[in-house]
């Protein structure tokens, strides 16, 4: 539970730092990104706007001076000189300001929205083109550009006039109308023009309208000497805080831009509200907070899923093959997590199990090992002392000229000799054919030779090691209840390799067996007349203890018909002693 545990914390903190916290601030590094972004954008659309409108009062302003200096001092235009005649007789003064109506018509169809034009003479009077002052004369020669216009002869000065400055017109309604004075310098003539003032529209103020008409968060206005003048009304205040001393609007705007007018007195000026500018990218801002919240979501779920079928299974198979390597194979995982995960998890207690049952089985072989080492041992001492005995028994019939009792006392001898013989000695099929030649001696005086017997080895397995005494029992059991009851019986041995494999058989013609019986004798050790006999199924044990699968006796059996024993045994390498089953 504490590694379980473990692994969860590490998975979560390595998701905080590798997803959650990269993801964030992504979003925050492009949050701020944007919001510089807007913040540049909004400074470079009020930059346009001022300069439009900048750029509009300047080309109006340009344009009304130029049209004002070409009708008075252009050398083709007679203006000036029509002025000077306007204080002469009363007939002549009306042809003189047709002529000057005439005059200035055709600039107001070549200029730029033009109002109106007032000449000031010196002797007091004035003469006033289409429309007349609603202001009185001396109001207007108190205005400074008025003013300026008499301080610096030959300069267009420019201004705005006062609203409601002429009868008619725009001015009337109160809408913004610029005016250009201009003194004629002494020595171009126009001794009778004291100033003439050319009164004209422009573009801005329609301009500021149609920028102010937007639903944005950006309001523009125009002032004059630091006083608000046209735009919207409701930003008089806040213009005149911006323009003056303290620098800042105010009236819920956060910052601004202003751009003067060169020559005119006149200042364009934008203020901005973060908020209403800041909207969009409140929207924007939530929309990428949800964005990033679906994906840390997505991403959450997607991770406690890979946590739970993935990680924490393969967590549980690293614990469950500690356990497996501690000799542990009895630990069960539940199969759990993905598909694939699941099946390895069954396979893994699948061969857990499998790895069980073989220590199982092989430690019930070497305690049957160990059963039979043991009981060879205790056996041993009885062979030795029967050596013995057959020894002297062997003397004395040699003294006594008893030769048929000398050589069976030494055939037997032979057999006890190889039954003392230690694993590590080297025992062939040869020395195998050697017992059984003694031991068939023995049964010939036995059974008065009543029976024949055949061997055929070739000699390539005759140099295979193999088990000691393997085929002696066989053979015994042939003898004893095989041929039992036969007069002719015959007892036939073969050996053969290939392949790496040695192929033996014992083969007799005797009785034969049923099915019950033979699976009798295949289950357990058998009893003969004689006495016990190793049996079919001791062989059996001892071929698999030593050799292990495929290699083992088959039998074929039926009654009448004798008794055929296949014996298949490792002919290029074996257990017996350490040494190769073959001989090299």
């Amino acid at each position: 539970m504490r590694k379980k545990a473990s692994v969860r914390r590490t998975f979560y903190r390595s998701f905080c730092l590798l997803i959650v916290l990269p993801l964030v601030a992504v979003a925050a590094a492009g949050s701020a990104l944007l919001y510089r972004k807007l913040l540049a954008d909004a400074r470079e659309m009020v930059q346009m706007r001022q300069e439009a409108v900048s750029s509009a009062l300047t080309q109006d302003v340009r344009q009304a001076s130029l049209q004002l200096a070409h009708f008075l001092l252009s050398e083709d235009s007679e203006g000036l000189a029509l002025v000077d005649e306007l204080p002469a007789s009363s007939s002549r003064r009306y042809e003189t300001a047709a002529r000057l109506e005439s005059i200035f018509d055709y600039y107001r169809l070549t200029g730029r929205r033009l109002e109106a034009l007032h000449l000031y003479l010196t002797d007091g009077t004035s003469y006033q083109l289409y429309t007349g002052l609603a202001v009185p004369q001396n109001r207007v020669k108190e205005a400074a550009w008025y003013r300026a216009a008499r301080q610096r002869p030959g300069e267009v000065c420019v201004g705005v006039a006062e609203p409601g400055t002429l009868l008619s017109g725009k001015n009337r309604r109160g809408d913004l109308l610029l005016t250009a004075a201009l003194q004629v310098e002494p020595g171009y003539g126009g001794s009778a023009l004291e100033v003439a003032c050319l009164y004209f529209e422009t573009d801005a103020e329609e301009m500021l309208e149609s920028y102010n008409s937007e639903a944005g968060a950006v309001r523009m206005a125009l002032a004059l000497d630091g006083a608000f003048l046209a735009g919207d009304e409701a930003l008089a205040p806040a213009v005149e805080r911006f323009l003056g001393p303290e620098g800042v609007p105010g009236g819920g705007m956060d910052w601004g831009i202003a751009t003067q007018v060169r020559n005119t007195g006149l200042t364009v000026v934008s203020l901005v509200d973060n908020r209403k500018l800041m909207a969009g990218y409140e929207r924007t801002l939530w929309l990428c907070a949800g964005a990033v919240a679906a994906m840390l979501g997505s991403y959450a779920l997607f991770s406690v899923l890979f946590l739970r079928r993935i990680v924490l299974p393969v967590q549980h198979l690293n614990e469950g093959m500690e356990r497996l390597q501690q000799g542990d194979f009895t630990h069960k995982l539940p199969p759990e997590g993905h598909l694939e995960m699941r099946q390895l998890l069954q396979r893994y207690n699948d061969t857990g199990d499998r790895m069980q049952a073989l220590i199982e089985e092989n430690r019930l072989r070497e305690e049957q090992r160990y059963a039979e080492e043991l009981k060879a041992l205790q056996s041993e001492i009885n062979p030795h002392f029967l050596l013995n005995t057959v020894n002297t028994i062997r003397f004395m019939a040699d003294l006594a000229r008893f030769d048929s009792i000398r050589d069976m006392a030494a055939d037997l001898m032979e057999i006890l000799r190889c039954m003392l013989r230690t694993p590590a000695e080297r025992y062939t099929l040869a020395d195998e054919a050697k017992i059984l030649e003694a031991y068939i001696h023995i049964m010939e005086v036995r059974y008065s030779g009543s029976f024949s017997f055949r061997c055929a080895f070739s000699p390539e397995s005759l140099a295979c090691r193999l088990p000691k005494l393997l085929l002696q029992p066989l053979v015994e059991n042939a003898l004893l209840h095989g041929l039992e009851g036969c007069e002719d019986g015959e007892v036939s041995l073969s050996g053969r390799t290939e392949d790496g494999v040695l192929y033996l058989s014992v083969c007799d013609n005797g009785v034969g067996m049923d099915p019950e019986r033979l699976a009798a004798c295949l289950s357990g050790p058998g009893e003969g007349k004689a006495g016990s006999s190793i049996g079919l199924a001791n062989v059996q044990r001892r071929i698999l203890l030593q050799y292990g699968a495929p290699y083992g006796l088959w039998v074929d059996s039926a009654p009448g018909r004798g008794t055929c024993i296949s014996i298949t045994l490792p002919a290029g390498s074996g257990r017996e002693g350490g040494l190769p089953c073959c001989a090299q």
